[in-house]
């Protein structure tokens, strides 16, 4: 029999529900309907409680399956079990910063877990979306990066996880390693530095190379490599590097010269400033076919 019903909690609701519970882990699960180990992923067992999990999804099962055990839910959006509370949100969730309502709902989420003495926030995203381009990072800044986590998988997103490859990466006192802004000689999960490896490369050469070759007037405009599109992209990079997030032409040769020399030194190869201002200034092909190169020479 279905159970009844219920109003979903407003936002305002479920941050108070967040802040009764005093978690240590807030993970917050987008798209997780009718799969518990989306609902409830392995390795949080291993993590220290309370934990309060959040689910957005209009397809949301009437019990949740990750509690349908759980006696007389009767269907409240807001359950606890031992140490871990439950919120359920019937509704469609967007990630995009023009969607204000959600966009300052997870802000709000982040900003508890930054004020909280050990709490920690993990964002996942079953719908295909990379939620890594909304990481606030530019509006919180580095201390994000120890309490907050988007995506579980250190990847571009996806609908389907498949646990049994998932390794939460944690530093000795806990906090979170975030490849995705670490430079290429820093990671050191292999698996993971290929992937960024590739990555970067291709965020590079199709956009960030080219959109720079536009801006010199060597390269006609494209629709598709646009300034807020080459901006998404070397967003991430610059943080890295610990560069301002300008794209004007100045911006991006600094930014093209220092990822070539972070993917030389991946590799274990060496290139000398004024060979890296020579490659950035030849053709796109030339430069496509470097980065190529350094990329078969990391060891992974």
């Amino acid at each position: 029999m279905e159970s009844p019903k219920t109003s979903d909690p407003t936002n305002d609701q479920i941050l108070a529900a967040v802040a009764a519970a005093n978690p240590a882990l807030i993970y917050f699960a987008v798209g997780a309907a009718h799969n518990p180990l989306q609902q409830y992923p392995p390795f949080m067992k291993d993590l220290a409680g309370p934990h309060v999990c959040i689910y957005m999804d209009p397809q949301m099962e009437p019990v949740p399956r990750v509690y349908e055990d759980l006696p007389a839910t009767d269907g409240k959006a807001i359950v606890r079990r031992g140490d871990i509370t439950y919120i359920t949100v019937r509704r469609y969730f967007e990630w995009w910063a023009n969607h204000e309502t959600d966009r300052h709902f997870v802000l709000d989420l982040c900003r508890y877990t930054l004020a909280s003495p050990s709490c920690r926030m993990i964002a996942q995203a079953f719908t295909g979306a990379d939620i890594r381009h909304h990481y606030p990072l530019d509006f919180f800044g580095p201390a994000l990066l120890d309490r907050v986590l988007f995506d579980f998988t250190y990847k571009d997103g996806g609908c389907f996880v498949d646990f049994s490859t998932v390794k939460l990466l944690l530093k000795d006192d806990g906090a979170f390693v975030q490849p995705h802004y670490q430079p290429l000689t820093t990671i050191q999960e292999p698996k993971i530095l290929a992937y960024h490896v590739k990555s970067r490369c291709e965020s590079v050469s199709t956009y960030i190379k080219r959109y720079y070759r536009i801006l010199l007037g060597q390269e006609p405009e494209r629709d598709w490599c646009t300034a807020d599109v080459t901006r998404r992209h070397a967003r991430p990079l610059q943080a890295i590097y610990g560069l301002p997030n300008g794209i004007d032409a100045p911006d991006l040769e600094k930014l093209l010269r220092l990822f070539l020399f972070d993917l030389c030194a991946a590799s274990n190869s060496f290139m000398t400033d004024e060979e890296a201002t020579t490659l950035i200034g030849r053709p796109e092909r030339d430069y496509e076919t470097s980065l190529m190169v350094l990329k078969e020479l990391v060891a992974v």
